[in-house]
């Protein structure tokens, strides 16, 4: 007899079990992915030119090492920034 009971509620918890289940399933709806805009505007850019010894080197926020054949304005002196210049100031440019 108690065998019996035991077994009706076994039944009877593992249907309430796999009906919660099933009803959560059924109710789920996915949200549409959230997708940004990009702005109008471009982001700002930043050049440092670095002067050390006999070397001067571009580097801009964009992690452009060099000017990459661009003219790119020195922000100190409003010349034309060096690539990558050795020796300084002789025009002769490697990167």
């Amino acid at each position: 007899m108690r065998r019996k009971k035991l077994y009706i509620l076994v039944i009877i918890a593992l249907s309430i079990i796999f009906a919660s289940a099933a009803s959560g399933r059924t109710s789920y709806t996915p949200k549409p992915a959230k997708l940004y805009k990009i702005g109008s505007q471009v982001p700002y850019m930043s050049v440092s030119v670095h002067n050390a010894g006999k070397m001067a080197l571009t580097i801009t926020n964009y992690g452009l090492i060099g000017t990459q054949g661009q003219t790119i304005p020195d922000p100190i002196t409003g010349l034309a920034a060096p690539s990558l210049s050795y020796p300084q100031g002789l025009g002769l440019e490697y990167l």
